[in-house]
């Protein structure tokens, strides 16, 4: 072979590359610019409008991967990479990953778990893993809570499908427990009339169930009253906190004392 010849093939073979690459550059390029295009018309259209908005996030951020995943997969067959060869490349290399990864295969499950059977939803407020606060977002491997000083907490999925949740959302009601302490002598029909007026006279507070309220146990010189009303669950702060104080004033102003605590010392 002479240095013609030479160059002439090597001339041909990076004409041939190159545009490979380039072509390979370009689908990159334009794919990952279309993927952005339709993650945000996804986000913003009506196609997914009807969904739950934990589901409508999932399905965001798990579509981004997937398709991410196939512009890769064809800039790889643009520069001649058999699919074939690389599908098993891509099999080991999940193999791999997943061994190096089983947590956040846990969540993943944990995600599509907690879309399927709804324990919680974007918007409610919940209690779990030693954390309570609102649900801001559902992604495929995260659960996003805001709590109520609007500090941020990122609970791992399948923590939270092997964890129970308290879901102070799930009901459209919500049931103020309070307790009331008094002295010893105080009459009991008085005190219990006292504070189901005060309750009644409540505006967020229901009719039906009614207000209970009833002595529950005593101690030395004071007796506990444990009181209990229903409200809509978005009012329950305000009814409670209304209640302790509105119970308190009437209780002063009828000359019921909640007795302060008594320390006895002897002297020898």
């Amino acid at each position: 072979m002479n240095w013609e010849t030479f160059f002439n093939s090597a001339a041909a073979l990076l004409t041939t590359a190159g545009l490979k690459i380039l072509y390979a550059a370009l689908i990159l390029a334009v794919g990952l610019f279309l993927v952005r295009k339709v993650l945000r018309l996804l986000e913003q259209g009506k196609l997914l409008r009807h969904l739950d908005k934990s589901v409508r996030s999932f399905l965001t951020s798990f579509s981004g991967i997937a398709l991410r995943v196939l512009v890769v997969l064809a800039a790889a067959g643009v520069l001649g990479v058999p699919m074939a060869s690389f599908v098993t490349v891509l099999a080991s290399c999940g193999v791999a990953v997943g061994l190096a990864l089983q947590g956040s295969l846990s969540n993943l499950a944990g995600g599509i778990m907690i879309l399927i059977f709804k324990p919680f939803s974007v918007g409610d407020y919940i209690q779990a893993s030693g954390q309570e606060g609102t649900v801001k977002d559902i992604t495929i491997l995260y659960t996003i809570l805001e709590m109520a000083d609007k500090r941020v907490v990122t609970l791992p999925n399948g923590t939270l499908t092997n964890a129970a949740v308290v879901n102070y959302s799930a009901s459209p009601e919500r049931r103020v427990d309070l307790e009331f302490r008094t002295a010893a002598e105080a009459d009991l029909d008085e005190v219990t009339e006292l504070l189901l007026e005060t309750a009644r006279n409540h505006a967020l507070v229901h009719s039906e169930p009614p207000p209970f309220c009833r002595m529950i146990r005593h101690g030395e010189g004071f007796l506990v009253f444990a009181c209990r009303f229903w409200c809509a669950t978005e009012d329950y702060w305000t009814v409670y906190h209304d209640l302790v104080e509105a119970g308190e004033r009437a209780l002063r102003k009828a000359g019921i004392l909640v007795p302060a605590q008594r320390i006895t010392l002897e002297m020898k």
